[in-house]
Protein backbone atom coordinates (compact mmCIF):
# COMPACT_ATOMS: atom_id res chain seq x y z
CA UNK A 1 0.00 0.00 0.00
CA UNK A 2 1.40 3.46 -0.83
CA UNK A 3 0.43 6.72 0.02
CA UNK A 4 1.92 9.85 -0.76
CA UNK A 5 4.75 7.96 -2.12
CA UNK A 6 5.81 6.42 1.13
CA UNK A 7 5.34 2.52 1.70
CA UNK A 8 3.70 2.12 4.82
CA UNK A 9 3.96 -1.94 4.02
CA UNK A 10 5.96 -4.33 1.65
CA UNK A 11 4.95 -8.24 1.71
CA UNK A 12 8.40 -8.62 -0.05
CA UNK A 13 10.85 -7.19 3.17
CA UNK A 14 12.10 -9.32 5.63
CA UNK A 15 10.06 -8.51 8.99
CA UNK A 16 12.72 -6.70 11.67
CA UNK A 17 13.55 -8.42 14.61
CA UNK A 18 11.98 -9.20 16.94
CA UNK A 19 9.60 -11.06 14.38
CA UNK A 20 10.01 -14.52 13.59
CA UNK A 21 7.84 -16.70 11.88
CA UNK A 22 5.96 -19.47 13.71
CA UNK A 23 6.42 -22.97 12.76
CA UNK A 24 3.26 -24.77 11.20
CA UNK A 25 0.74 -26.82 13.18
CA UNK A 26 0.77 -30.62 13.37
CA UNK A 27 -2.37 -31.31 12.63
CA UNK A 28 -3.03 -34.13 10.46
CA UNK A 29 -5.86 -32.28 8.52
CA UNK A 30 -6.65 -28.94 7.90
CA UNK A 31 -9.42 -26.78 9.20
CA UNK A 32 -11.72 -24.33 7.29
CA UNK A 33 -10.96 -20.71 8.02
CA UNK A 34 -13.98 -19.86 8.89
CA UNK A 35 -17.39 -21.81 10.72
CA UNK A 36 -20.95 -20.46 11.05
CA UNK A 37 -20.52 -22.67 14.07
CA UNK A 38 -17.20 -23.92 15.53
CA UNK A 39 -14.72 -20.75 17.18
CA UNK A 40 -11.79 -21.66 15.20
CA UNK A 41 -8.63 -20.49 15.93
CA UNK A 42 -5.26 -20.98 16.78
CA UNK A 43 -2.41 -19.96 19.27
CA UNK A 44 1.60 -20.21 19.27
CA UNK A 45 3.46 -22.26 21.84
CA UNK A 46 6.05 -20.65 24.14
CA UNK A 47 8.51 -23.29 23.70
CA UNK A 48 8.83 -24.25 20.01
CA UNK A 49 7.00 -21.23 18.60
CA UNK A 50 4.14 -23.64 16.50
CA UNK A 51 0.85 -23.45 15.97
CA UNK A 52 -2.01 -25.08 17.71
CA UNK A 53 -5.19 -25.25 15.88
CA UNK A 54 -8.44 -25.32 17.84
CA UNK A 55 -11.98 -24.97 16.71
CA UNK A 56 -14.17 -24.45 20.23
CA UNK A 57 -13.36 -22.20 23.10
CA UNK A 58 -13.36 -25.35 25.10
CA UNK A 59 -10.06 -26.81 22.95
CA UNK A 60 -8.85 -23.54 23.07
CA UNK A 61 -9.00 -23.56 27.07
CA UNK A 62 -7.94 -27.84 27.24
CA UNK A 63 -4.95 -26.48 24.98
CA UNK A 64 -3.91 -23.84 26.90
CA UNK A 65 -4.15 -25.78 30.32
CA UNK A 66 -2.17 -28.46 28.49
CA UNK A 67 0.68 -26.36 27.60
CA UNK A 68 1.02 -24.92 31.43
CA UNK A 69 1.92 -28.67 32.68
CA UNK A 70 5.33 -28.38 33.13
CA UNK A 71 4.79 -32.68 32.96
CA UNK A 72 3.45 -31.61 28.62
CA UNK A 73 6.33 -31.99 26.55
CA UNK A 74 4.72 -31.81 23.12
CA UNK A 75 1.28 -31.27 22.55
CA UNK A 76 -0.14 -32.19 19.19
CA UNK A 77 -3.33 -30.83 17.65
CA UNK A 78 -5.75 -32.36 15.71
CA UNK A 79 -3.43 -35.88 15.76
CA UNK A 80 -3.57 -38.70 12.98
CA UNK A 81 -7.12 -40.51 13.37
CA UNK A 82 -7.00 -43.81 15.10
CA UNK A 83 -9.26 -47.31 13.41
CA UNK A 84 -11.99 -48.79 15.17
CA UNK A 85 -14.52 -51.38 14.77
CA UNK A 86 -18.43 -50.95 15.95
CA UNK A 87 -21.22 -53.07 14.77
CA UNK A 88 -18.71 -55.24 12.36
CA UNK A 89 -18.10 -51.83 10.50
CA UNK A 90 -14.57 -49.87 10.41
CA UNK A 91 -14.74 -45.88 11.68
CA UNK A 92 -12.60 -43.44 11.93
CA UNK A 93 -12.06 -41.15 15.00
CA UNK A 94 -9.77 -37.99 15.43
CA UNK A 95 -8.90 -36.72 19.16
CA UNK A 96 -9.02 -33.13 19.33
CA UNK A 97 -5.33 -33.50 21.10
CA UNK A 98 -2.64 -35.78 21.96
CA UNK A 99 -0.36 -34.67 24.89
CA UNK A 100 3.09 -36.03 25.09
CA UNK A 101 4.21 -36.23 28.28
CA UNK A 102 8.11 -36.04 29.69
CA UNK A 103 7.36 -39.20 31.15
CA UNK A 104 6.97 -41.10 27.80
CA UNK A 105 3.27 -41.51 28.29
CA UNK A 106 0.59 -40.28 25.58
CA UNK A 107 -2.86 -39.02 26.63
CA UNK A 108 -5.48 -38.77 23.94
CA UNK A 109 -7.52 -35.36 24.58
CA UNK A 110 -11.53 -35.32 23.88
CA UNK A 111 -13.08 -31.70 24.22
CA UNK A 112 -16.79 -31.50 23.97
CA UNK A 113 -19.64 -29.69 25.76
CA UNK A 114 -20.47 -31.06 28.79
CA UNK A 115 -24.31 -31.90 27.83
CA UNK A 116 -23.42 -33.34 24.49
CA UNK A 117 -20.80 -35.61 26.22
CA UNK A 118 -23.44 -36.62 28.35
CA UNK A 119 -26.24 -37.21 25.87
CA UNK A 120 -23.63 -39.48 23.32
CA UNK A 121 -21.93 -40.91 26.29
CA UNK A 122 -18.83 -40.05 25.04
CA UNK A 123 -17.21 -41.43 28.34
CA UNK A 124 -18.80 -44.73 27.50
CA UNK A 125 -17.80 -44.32 23.88
CA UNK A 126 -14.21 -44.46 24.93
CA UNK A 127 -14.49 -47.28 27.01
CA UNK A 128 -15.91 -49.77 24.29
CA UNK A 129 -13.25 -49.03 22.20
CA UNK A 130 -10.20 -48.33 24.24
CA UNK A 131 -9.04 -51.86 23.85
CA UNK A 132 -8.69 -51.02 19.78
CA UNK A 133 -6.66 -47.88 20.52
CA UNK A 134 -2.65 -48.97 19.80
CA UNK A 135 -0.59 -48.28 23.05
CA UNK A 136 1.95 -46.72 20.73
CA UNK A 137 -0.81 -43.98 20.49
CA UNK A 138 -2.08 -43.47 23.33
CA UNK A 139 -2.18 -44.96 26.96
CA UNK A 140 -4.96 -43.14 28.57
CA UNK A 141 -7.83 -41.27 27.47
CA UNK A 142 -9.28 -37.53 28.79
CA UNK A 143 -12.63 -35.55 28.50
CA UNK A 144 -11.99 -31.97 28.61
CA UNK A 145 -15.76 -29.98 29.27
CA UNK A 146 -16.34 -26.47 30.35
CA UNK A 147 -16.95 -27.79 33.24
CA UNK A 148 -13.38 -29.03 33.57
CA UNK A 149 -11.60 -25.22 34.22
CA UNK A 150 -12.97 -22.39 36.27
CA UNK A 151 -13.20 -18.97 35.42
CA UNK A 152 -10.01 -18.51 37.46
CA UNK A 153 -8.35 -21.76 35.95
CA UNK A 154 -8.91 -20.34 32.40
CA UNK A 155 -7.64 -16.74 33.40
CA UNK A 156 -4.66 -17.99 35.02
CA UNK A 157 -3.78 -20.50 31.89
CA UNK A 158 -4.32 -17.42 29.65
CA UNK A 159 -2.35 -14.83 31.58
CA UNK A 160 0.83 -17.81 32.00
CA UNK A 161 0.70 -18.26 27.84
CA UNK A 162 1.10 -14.43 27.67
CA UNK A 163 3.62 -14.14 30.61
CA UNK A 164 6.26 -16.90 28.93
CA UNK A 165 6.19 -14.73 25.43
CA UNK A 166 8.30 -12.41 27.46
CA UNK A 167 12.60 -13.58 26.76
CA UNK A 168 13.49 -14.73 30.35
CA UNK A 169 15.98 -12.07 31.68
CA UNK A 170 16.91 -9.92 35.06
CA UNK A 171 13.90 -10.08 36.33
CA UNK A 172 13.73 -13.61 36.27
CA UNK A 173 16.90 -13.94 38.22
CA UNK A 174 15.55 -11.55 40.13
CA UNK A 175 12.14 -13.53 41.42
CA UNK A 176 14.26 -16.78 41.70
CA UNK A 177 16.92 -15.01 44.10
CA UNK A 178 14.45 -13.83 46.51
CA UNK A 179 12.38 -17.12 46.38
CA UNK A 180 15.71 -18.76 47.26
CA UNK A 181 15.83 -16.73 50.23
CA UNK A 182 12.40 -17.04 51.32
CA UNK A 183 10.92 -18.32 54.71
CA UNK A 184 7.30 -18.59 54.89
CA UNK A 185 4.61 -17.19 52.66
CA UNK A 186 4.46 -13.91 51.06
CA UNK A 187 2.77 -12.10 48.18
CA UNK A 188 3.34 -11.58 44.67
CA UNK A 189 3.46 -7.76 45.66
CA UNK A 190 5.98 -8.27 48.36
CA UNK A 191 8.26 -10.03 45.42
CA UNK A 192 7.83 -7.56 43.15
CA UNK A 193 8.40 -4.50 45.49
CA UNK A 194 11.47 -6.45 47.09
CA UNK A 195 13.09 -6.53 43.13
CA UNK A 196 12.09 -3.14 42.17
CA UNK A 197 11.66 -4.65 38.53
CA UNK A 198 7.81 -3.47 38.32
CA UNK A 199 5.62 -5.41 36.21
CA UNK A 200 8.51 -7.15 34.60
CA UNK A 201 8.89 -9.19 38.03
CA UNK A 202 5.24 -9.51 38.50
CA UNK A 203 5.70 -11.52 34.96
CA UNK A 204 8.84 -13.33 36.29
CA UNK A 205 6.50 -14.48 39.08
CA UNK A 206 4.01 -15.73 37.18
CA UNK A 207 6.45 -17.85 34.92
CA UNK A 208 8.07 -19.15 38.41
CA UNK A 209 4.46 -20.51 39.20
CA UNK A 210 4.10 -21.90 35.70
CA UNK A 211 7.49 -23.33 36.17
CA UNK A 212 6.33 -24.86 39.91
CA UNK A 213 9.18 -23.03 41.32
CA UNK A 214 6.72 -20.77 43.11
CA UNK A 215 3.26 -21.89 44.36
CA UNK A 216 0.31 -20.12 45.21
CA UNK A 217 -1.54 -21.03 48.22
CA UNK A 218 -4.80 -19.79 47.60
CA UNK A 219 -7.39 -20.54 44.94
CA UNK A 220 -8.53 -17.65 42.46
CA UNK A 221 -6.81 -15.43 39.88
CA UNK A 222 -3.05 -14.92 40.25
CA UNK A 223 -3.17 -11.52 41.05
CA UNK A 224 -0.48 -9.02 42.96
CA UNK A 225 -2.39 -9.77 46.19
CA UNK A 226 -1.80 -13.67 45.89
CA UNK A 227 -0.49 -15.41 48.65
CA UNK A 228 2.87 -17.81 47.61
CA UNK A 229 5.60 -19.57 48.75
CA UNK A 230 8.60 -21.64 47.68
CA UNK A 231 7.21 -25.95 47.12
CA UNK A 232 8.80 -27.11 50.28
CA UNK A 233 7.01 -24.38 52.46
CA UNK A 234 3.37 -25.42 50.71
CA UNK A 235 4.12 -28.89 52.64
CA UNK A 236 2.98 -26.86 55.89
CA UNK A 237 -0.74 -26.34 56.48
CA UNK A 238 -1.86 -22.55 56.10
Amino acid sequence: MVRNNTVLFDACRDWPPPFSESLPSLSSRTLPRRSRVSAIGQLVTTTDQRRVVFQSMIECHSALHLLADPEVETLIDQPPAITYTRGGRQHLHTFDFLAVLRSGQRVAVACKASIRAELKDLAGFYRSIAHQIPRSFADRIVIFTELSFSQADIYNVGLLHDCRRDVPGSSDAAIAQYVGRLYGRTTIASLVEATGLGADAFRAAIRAIGDRTLLPIQAGRWDYDTRVAPPAETEVAA
